[in-house]
């Protein structure tokens, strides 16, 4: 996907205006990537056009020698580059600078008293420093280093012409929609002039389905399990499910599958055409598979623990630099027993 089209899928997803600063974020190895190939690609192309240069150093000497030639031809007198010898000692001696006199050594005295005070008064305030707080050094960030801010500028720079490209592609008779500038950011909306066209349209709209936890948990088990009876719900939910099942009912998310032929004879569930609609499915082969349900959550597990190793041991540092211990009434009140995930989950 190129970087214009990747900038216009976010400006599209977004439900807040998406600032530069975020695009460059979210962007940033995508463009330096499209960056280091468009370079790559502009040195190719000068060197096929002009060659390479290297091949062309053999010929500098007898270049020279011929240039030489002709201008001791032009000036018989003008020794050559040959001709030029180094200068005798006696020479060398005279164009070496005077050495000073005994006037100057009160100045020099001078400055080397200075330095001497400075030095001293530096070593002191050295030496006050050591003794204030780390808590103000923990306060300050890293700052960037040359290079990241230069990549910085460039990709700001490269997502300007992106941005700017876009609103200009946007801002054709052809499109029905446009990228405007809203609170500093940037944000997808209708133009204008379709404003009555798109107002009768979403009168007719049918108003966001919100469902509670309980009515998403039974709604999965029927779209994977169906056709699927209540009480095969219950027992994969581990609660009564009849309330829920009333709900989906009446927002037409699931319907009735006829009778299973076992005692009693109980009623089947299936999820509806209208399910589809709302999740944006073309048929249930679409739904995502356990084994990438098992994924993304072991995928998630492993970046929380890994966040939490990574808070845990800046928290480590951080208290490692303390300059005065606690003492032990001080960590007690501050302390707090966290309960256990399963505990958690029981109450």
């Amino acid at each position: 996907m190129s970087l214009k089209a990747q900038v216009e899928a976010l400006i599209y997803a977004a439900e807040e205006p998406l600032m530069l600063d975020q695009l460059a974020v979210l962007l940033k190895d995508a463009v330096l990537t499209e960056l280091a190939a468009a370079r790559d690609a502009q040195a190719a192309a000068d060197k096929a056009q002009f060659g390479d240069l290297s091949g062309e150093t053999p010929l500098l000497p007898e270049l020279n020698a011929a240039w030489e030639q002709e201008l001791s031809g032009l000036c018989p007198s003008m020794p050559t580059a040959g001709e030029l010898g180094t200068p005798d000692l006696d020479q060398q001696t005279a164009l070496e600078p005077e050495s000073f006199s005994e006037d100057d050594e009160p100045y020099f005295a001078t400055d080397a008293a200075a330095l001497s005070e400075f030095a001293s008064r530096k070593d002191s305030a050295e030496a006050a420093g050591v003794a204030a707080p780390e808590a103000a050094a923990r306060k300050r960030q890293p700052k960037k280093s040359e290079q990241e801010l230069a990549d910085d500028k460039a990709v700001r720079a490269r997502l300007r012409e992106v941005l700017a490209e876009l609103v200009a592609d946007y801002a054709g008779e052809e499109r029905g929609m446009e990228i405007r500038q809203v609170a500093g950011g940037f944000r997808m909306a209708t133009k204008p002039q379709h404003h009555d066209l798109v107002r009768a349209f979403a009168k007719g709209l049918k108003p966001p389905i919100r469902l509670s936890l309980a009515a998403l948990e039974t709604l999965a088990v029927i779209a994977y399990k169906q056709p699927v009876t209540a009480p095969e719900i219950a027992d994969i939910r581990g609660v009564d499910s009849a309330g829920v099942l009333g709900t989906l009912l009446d927002r037409k998310l699931i319907t009735t599958a006829g009778r299973k032929q076992v005692i009693g004879r109980p009623m089947q569930y299936k999820t509806s055409k209208e399910f589809l609609l709302r999740f944006g499915l073309n048929d249930l082969n679409e739904l995502p598979s356990m084994e990438e349900f098992s994924q993304l959550a072991f995928d998630s597990a492993l970046e929380e623990s890994t966040h939490t190793a990574s808070v845990g041991q800046s928290e480590s540092t951080a208290e490692s630099t303390v300059a005065t211990p606690e003492t032990p009434s001080e960590s007690n009140t501050g302390s707090c027993e966290v309960p256990e995930a399963g505990n958690a989950l029981d109450q």
